[in-house]
């Protein structure tokens, strides 16, 4: 099985859907495909298909993959899906520095390793006749992948009853897949109206699940930018109001107040000052200190 051939699959089923369904079914592939068939060609294909199935076409082959197979192809879909996941799996085994103490990180070792015994008869590939095993099988698989899923696209277009309803179903679900990237910018943004800078990527990882979950569930026919930019900016102040910018030693060292029972008196009212908008560093100095100075207390 040559690249070539999985490519020409690829590209007879970017066609259809884009024909059928939509053009953003499955994006462009902008990595470089492999040139040859050992250790190199085999990390750019595997780059290529983690492209192709994990990110330009993510939805679509989630669609696919997930819709009720004819009867007794259950076993084919499961092996499909198993590819899949294998792509991801072969991605961050190459690309990560991956340790031994997490059980997550322990099972994808074994899991790429038994793949790697199936097809080359090595716990890992070391030699060109290894590596070139490996390109062959994970070629040969992707491209079986592509076909069932061009299998499955027939026959849903083939279904007068099904069509027009899972096609719809298919266009909203794309335009509600944000990658995870795009969240950031409505972070990054967020931020910016605060007056502050975050970590867009960490604090959207911690929120993505719930933030992808309320996308979806925003009426159809709404724009979901209005709806994700409310969420974003009460995540965001939430963020912002459980870190405050000045601890109990700047208090100490900056305004010269005794460790203490002052000192919580002032980071309180440091909290009070982020309430109400004080911004910068020098301008919450000034605000604990003017309030210290005079008879305000916080209870």
């Amino acid at each position: 099985m040559s690249f070539a051939v999985l490519n020409a699959s690829v590209q007879s089923l970017t066609e259809g859907l884009r024909i059928h369904v939509d053009k953003g079914c499955i994006e462009n592939i902008n990595t470089h495909p492999p040139a040859s068939n050992g250790e190199v060609g085999f990390l750019r294909l595997t780059t290529w298909t983690y492209s192709l199935l994990h990110e330009a076409g993510r939805t679509s082959f989630s669609i696919l993959l997930n819709f009720p197979p004819n009867s007794g192809f259950e076993a084919e879909q499961a092996q499909h899906k198993k590819t899949r996941a294998l792509v991801n799996q072969l991605r961050t085994w190459l690309y990560h520095n991956l340790g031994f103490e997490s059980e997550r990180e322990m099972s994808l070792r074994q899991e790429v390793s038994k793949w790697f015994l199936q097809t080359c008869s090595a716990i890992a590939p070391t030699t060109d006749n290894h590596w070139e095993a490996c390109f062959l099988k994970l070629c040969e698989d992707v491209n079986s992948l592509v076909n069932y899923c061009q299998t499955i696209l027939s026959g849903v277009m083939n279904s007068a009853e099904d069509r027009e309803q899972v096609v719809e179903a298919w266009r909203r679900k794309l335009q509600r897949d944000w990658p995870a990237y795009q969240f950031d910018k409505l972070v990054s943004d967020s931020a910016a109206r605060f007056g502050e800078q975050i970590n867009s990527r960490a604090l959207r990882e911690r929120n993505l699940s719930e933030w992808k979950a309320y996308l979806e569930a925003v009426p159809d026919g709404e724009d979901p930018f209005p709806y994700m930019e409310r969420l974003i900016d009460a995540a965001v102040l939430n963020h912002l109001k459980k870190s405050i910018p000045l601890s109990g030693k700047d208090l100490i060292g900056e305004l010269g107040i005794p460790p203490g029972p002052r000192v919580r008196e002032g980071l309180i009212l440091v909290q009070q000052g982020v309430d109400e908008n004080v911004r910068g560093r020098q301008e919450l100095l000034n605000y604990v200190k003017t309030r210290m100075e005079g008879t305000v207390r916080p209870e």
